[in-house]
This record gives C-alpha cells, structure tokens and sequence, in this order.
C-alpha cells in the first residue's frame, strides 16, 4: 500500500508538471523502475502522462531515472503478460509527436509484438489528409529501423500485412512492398488473402499495390462469388467506402486484372 501510495504521489506530481516534485521523489528514494501498481482507470503510469501530453523535460527526467519506456504497469501486464513489448511509442499522435520521437531517442522500441501496441498501424489507420511531416518522419524511421516484418502473424490467423491492407493512405503501399507474399491468406476458415481484405476495406491503394506485387484477383471468395461480386457489393451497400471513387477504381482494377497505371510504380 506504501508503494502505491508514492507512486500515485508521482503520478499527480507529472500531471502537474511539477518537475520540482518529480525530483523530490526521486531524492527521496522513489523507484522510477518499479512496475506500477495502480488498477483504477485514473491510475496512469507516469511515462504514459508524460508522453501523451507531449512532455519532452518530463520524458527525460523519467527515462533518465530508469522508468521503463513501456507500460510497466500491474493492469498492463495483467492483460497481456509481458509489459516490454508495449512501447510508449504506440501512443503517438500528431499531438505528441515530439514526445514519442523524444522517448525514441531514449531507447523506446519502434515496434512492438503485441498487435494493439505497433506504431506503424497508428500510421496505417490516418486519412491521407491527416498525415503530414510529423507522420512522415515516424514512418521513415520506422522504415530505416528495418524492425516491421509485415508477413509476422498479427494474431491467430491475420498476419500484420491484413491490417495494414485495411488502411488507404500512402504508406500503405511502400508496407506491402516489404511482403514476401502477397497471396497467402489468413489462417481462419474464410481464408482472407490480403487483397480481400483491401478490397472490403475499399482501399484502392491496397488493392492496387497488391495487384502490382502480383497478387492473384481470380482467387475466389466462395464457391459461386469472386473479389469483383464483393467489390460491386461494397458500392452498392457500403457508400461511405466510396466517396471519393475508390471503389470504382477497385472495380476497374478487378476487372482487368491489372493495377491503374497510377499504382504500376508500386511494385
């Protein structure tokens, strides 16, 4: 009780920006290192305060005490086990970029294994409108780290490569150059091939990088219904998918079996 009594003496000391206080505590003999104990919803570990709230001084008085750059926390572990994997990093958004970058230089990993916890599908899942410097210097550096094998299993049956084929903007193209294999499906019973995926998420992005990797458009989704019938289906039923044409062009793309030109440089 004595140790989650200080720690939340930290945590309210971070929330303040109270770097006077942080100081005192770590004085004082507080363990910056020590998992953090707090299980109510208001019990946020501090590294995760810290960079949330884009807080690059307190980022480094923490990380240079020794507090972990992922979630060292009871809850945290109690859900998935290990804490190491579940780097701070994951937290970014354009609101703390800075601090995400700052926790980088630190040592923070740049991925993660544990699916919720990749930085590279914080990137994935933006609208093409909200990507800017910011996101294109995580993503470079997520690239030069060489670390994102995409064909690494995602969960039981998806492999990482699925969920970014669920993303439209343009760095879902350059991820799937990284596979190895683009036709492979998913080990579930329905056997989504990553360009089944892309074409039900509506991202002709996907679709036509996939396509100019030489993925297969005739691989058919059941016995009497091919990618094309969905594609047709996802215009008919899902328009918000189509609101700036995407699913037309899929449609255009499946029935020739070719990337649009605009995608023959995504290969």
């Amino acid at each position: 009780m004595a140790l989650l009594t200080s720690q939340r003496a930290l945590q309210a000391a971070v929330q303040a920006r109270d770097y006077a206080a942080v100081r005192r505590w770590l004085a004082g003999g507080g363990d910056a290192k020590a998992l953090w104990q707090g299980e109510r919803w208001e019990d946020t570990y501090p590294m995760v305060l810290a960079v949330e709230g884009n807080d690059l001084e307190m980022v480094h008085l923490l990380a240079e005490a020794g507090m972990p750059l992922y979630h060292n926390a009871l809850m945290a572990q109690k859900r998935y086990g290990a804490v190491e994997p579940l780097t701070v990093a994951a937290l970014w958004r354009p609101g703390c970029h800075e601090a995400v970058m700052a926790a980088l230089d630190l040592g923070a990993a740049i991925h993660s294994t544990t699916q919720d916890h990749m930085p590279v599908l914080r990137l994935t899942q933006l609208h093409e409108r909200e990507l800017d410097a910011r996101s294109d210097a995580l993503f470079q550096r997520i690239l030069d780290a060489g670390v994102v094998d995409v064909d690494a299993p995602w969960d039981d049956s998806l492999r990482i490569l699925h969920i970014i084929c669920m993303g439209n903007n343009r760095y879902v193209p350059e991820l799937i150059r990284l596979s190895r294999d683009v036709n492979t499906p998913d080990t579930s019973a329905l056997r989504l091939t990553p360009l089944r995926t892309a074409v039900t998420s509506g991202s002709d992005l996907a679709v036509g990088a996939l396509l100019a990797r030489g993925a297969d458009p005739s691989t058919p989704v059941s016995k009497d219904k091919t990618l094309l019938d969905v594609a047709r289906h996802t215009k008919e039923f899902k328009r918000e998918k189509n609101l700036s044409g995407q699913v037309d062009r899929i449609i255009t793309m499946l029935e020739t079996g070719r990337a649009l030109p605009e995608f023959t440089s995504l290969a």
